[in-house]
């Protein structure tokens, strides 16, 4: 009887999904970058799910990070700085969502400091890769397929980390203090 009933659960999702998909033709470029975000983590709505999911792509961006820096044709660990950023990304935000006050008020000083704080800390890890690629002028410090792989697991772990705060931030959720 669980198995039917989870299976019938499913055919909904998967029902509801395609037919938010079809409107997706219909919406701005905007919108459908957003709807597509939001549909990326709408699946891992379970925590347990989620915490698995968050983890297994975390591990995928570190990999890339480690594969640009370990494969012998790169053999650099210069790109390895990049985990620095990846700690720092969130302290910001976290601390101003644990001390400011829910208003009610569409703007929130404390916040947006906070965002802005983080943003620097994002562009900063997706520009030390590049940096490094181009400097020196002659032959850069790192190899252009260790600032590609570099990249690609920034990519990686900023999207698991918005992941999480979508998903973490409910407040039903029993993770909810983080």
């Amino acid at each position: 009887m669980i198995v039917s009933r989870t299976h019938s659960i499913h055919s909904l999702l998967v029902l509801n999904f395609i037919t938010k998909v079809s409107q997706v033709l219909m919406m701005p470029l905007t919108e459908c970058i957003l709807f597509i975000f939001h549909a990326l983590f709408w699946w891992i709505d379970c925590t347990t799910t989620a915490l698995v999911t968050l983890a297994f792509a975390g591990s995928i961006g570190m990999t890339f990070v480690i594969l640009g820096c370990a494969l012998p044709t790169y053999a650099s660990w210069w790109p390895l700085f990049v985990i620095l950023f990846y700690v720092l990304a969130p302290i910001p935000t976290l601390i101003a969502r644990k001390y400011t006050e829910d208003s009610g008020s569409n703007s929130n000083p404390c916040l947006e400091l906070a965002i802005f704080i983080t943003m620097g800390i994002v562009v900063s890890s997706f520009a030390l890769p590049i940096v490094l690629a181009r400097a020196p002028a002659d032959e850069g410090t790192i190899k252009p397929g260790a600032c590609y792989l570099t990249l690609a697991g920034n990519v990686v772990v900023y999207s698991t980390l918005v992941g999480f705060f979508m998903t973490f931030d409910q407040d039903d959720s029993d993770y909810s203090m983080w």
